[in-house]
């Protein structure tokens, strides 16, 4: 047996270990730079707070959901390996493996008899994790409430979004616990129920307008949460199309929903991005290509559910039913764009060389 008490020992003994099966009670969004997933069989987390949801979707898509056990009350910290193993305080996170996270310690373990107590202790927690989310839609709603309280705990500065933003040909539509919807909206200064929202928001003060960074009305029936993200791009009213301009689009998140805060006819529900409050990041990279991409998709109105409405009452929810269609139709068009480029590329190396 070996004490280790450095973050750099400790992550070298769990290399040369190469667990297979791993019980910690939280996953990082850097896990992979600690574990290899080749190696991992099997692992067990908890699915609470303290955990990155997007860390643990990741696991999922790498391991196979089967692969990858809830345990709720789950606190052990065990990396197991076929002849040796690591157990201490260790999370599979910067926090617990990186060089400025806590002051951590462990052991690294060799003996047989000690191997068979974890091997049997590693057993009793997956029976208990697999009693205790029978199902794989018991874990979908479990990383959704956890993706919900981890936004919460992001905008109050509790947690740190540490991951790495994808480009949309990178990101996996419908895989990613992102609520994304997809609006239009006119240029224009809004109308606030500044009585209704101060009665919202009890911690928004005099400066309604330094408190609010973006905003957007809509319908009171329209279902749209705290928590969710917005792609914002801005409509001719005479075509209803996108505007050229990239300014002209942009992510919104959704901090605060308001009803009755908007004076917009029917649209009487604000929703709200607050400029002292922190967001996650964004569910995909929002770059001049991509912004083009959009344009584009958009302007072919082969989502008339996206655009204005001649009556002008639209709604999110015929919109919501066909942005994975969208954003699939955004990808593809972002891909065959790039394939353009490389082949004019390779034309032009070819006739200057």
């Amino acid at each position: 047996m070996k004490l280790l008490t450095k973050a750099t020992a400790i992550r070298t003994a769990i290399r040369a270990v190469k667990p297979s099966r791993i019980a910690v009670a939280y996953v990082g969004a850097q896990w992979r730079d600690y574990v290899a997933p080749k190696d991992i069989e099997e692992i067990i987390v908890s699915p609470t707070l303290g955990s990155n949801p997007y860390a643990i979707r990741d696991l999922m898509k790498a391991l196979g959901g089967d692969k990858v056990h809830f345990l709720d009350a789950l606190h052990a910290k065990i990396y197991l390996g076929a002849k040796e193993a690591v157990v201490g305080s260790c999370n599979l996170s910067q926090n617990g493996l990186g060089d400025k996270g806590r002051e951590e310690a462990a052991v690294q373990v060799t003996d047989a008899l000690t191997l068979r107590a974890l091997e049997k202790a590693f057993s009793g927690y997956k029976a208990m994790a697999q009693a205790q989310y029978r199902t794989p839609k018991a874990k979908e709603k479990a990383l959704e409430d956890l993706t919900k309280k981890w936004h919460v705990a992001v905008m109050r500065d509790l947690v740190r979004d540490d991951r790495q933003v994808p480009s949309l040909t990178d990101y996996a539509i419908g895989e990613n616990g992102h609520r994304i919807h997809v609006s239009y909206y006119y240029a224009g200064e809004p109308t606030y129920n500044i009585k209704t929202i101060r009665t919202a928001i009890p911690d928004i003060g005099n400066k309604v307008d330094d408190y609010i960074s973006d905003s957007l009305s809509c319908l009171e029936e329209d279902a749209i949460e705290e928590g969710d993200w917005i792609l914002t791009w801005s409509a001719y009213r005479s075509t209803g199309l996108p505007r050229t301009q990239n300014d002209d689009m942009e992510w919104m998140y959704v901090h605060h929903v308001v009803s009755g805060g908007a004076k917009e006819g029917d649209e009487t529900k604000l929703i709200i991005e607050a400029a002292p409050l922190k967001k996650p990041k964004e569910p995909f990279v929002l770059d001049s290509a991509t912004k083009k991409a959009v344009r584009d998709v958009l302007a072919t109105r082969a989502f008339p559910a996206l655009h204005p409405y001649r009556d002008d009452r639209w709604e999110i929810a015929p919109a919501d039913k066909v942005v994975p269609a969208f954003l699939t139709d955004v990808k593809k068009q972002m891909r065959a764009g790039q394939r353009t480029t490389r082949k004019g590329t390779r034309k032009r190396l070819k006739k200057t060389g």
